[in-house]
């Protein structure tokens, strides 16, 4: 460098900062953000989430040393085997709207209450003055009033839908005759809940079932009826079981 100046030389000399040049633009990508990505970038990384990538949280640390070595998820639910909803299930389970359980059952027991079948084809409710007892809970209640009247169950006004009706009943007759037996709503017979029954005349009580589903409103009445094929009989019931419940 024989022959510069001073002057020369410092001028061939690059300033450090010439040599580190200038940052003008950051980018990054996801998980990082950054915000001001120029010459003053600020870089950032948000918790992972169940649909973005991002760091560990401390919590799902804690989640994740429970978990022991070589677990697996459960499989799918199905009818037999318990395990994970899907989502189709989900949807199914949603679109059921709740069925409140509104229920009653009156148990009645006594030696014997004699309901006179005076006309043929001619249907009597059944009425007793003995003492019975409800059972359940939900709206109904049993109405002990006097004749006509009689035994009735009382659907009360949140419990309008459909039931299922169950009634167990022993009686005995006086003379051989054919004795039907059905369930009332209010003065309707349910014809999908009757029975028809040979009595003999013998000392021996008999016993009968009646089921079947009847549709209830606000307020209606449940009884059960008899009716004789034949003129005078004389029907002497006992362990009368009258029940009711909710399906939908």
């Amino acid at each position: 460098m024989a022959g510069l100046t001073l002057n020369d030389r410092l001028d061939s000399v690059e300033t450090k900062a010439a040599q580190e040049g200038t940052v003008t633009e950051v980018t990054v990508t996801a998980p990082l953000a950054v915000a001001t990505g120029t010459t003053t970038p600020a870089l950032s990384i948000d918790a992972a989430s169940t649909t973005v990538p991002g760091y560990m949280s401390a919590a799902d640390k804690t989640k994740l040393d429970g978990i022991a070595t070589g677990a697996t998820a459960p499989a799918a639910v199905t009818t037999s085997v318990n395990g994970l909803m899907i989502a189709a299930d989900k949807v199914k389970l949603d679109a059921i709207s709740g069925v409140p359980s509104y229920g009653g059952c009156y148990e009645f027991n006594e030696t014997g209450s004699a309901i006179t079948l005076s006309a043929n084809n001619t249907w009597y409710r059944w009425i007793t003055g003995a003492a019975g007892s409800v059972k359940g809970t939900g709206y109904i209640t049993w109405d002990d009033t006097a004749a006509p009247t009689g035994k009735r169950l009382v659907v009360g006004g949140p419990g309008a839908g459909l039931y299922l009706v169950t009634c167990a009943y022993s009686a005995v007759s006086n003379i051989a005759t054919d004795i039907d037996a059905a369930i009332y709503i209010n003065a309707t017979r349910q014809e999908n809940c009757r029975v028809d029954q040979a009595f003999p005349a013998s000392a021996l009580y008999q016993s009968a079932t009646i089921t079947g589903l009847i549709t209830l409103a606000a307020d209606n009445t449940v009884s059960l009826w008899f009716n004789a094929s034949q003129n005078t009989a004389t029907l002497t019931v006992r362990h009368v079981n009258l029940t009711l419940v909710r399906v939908a």
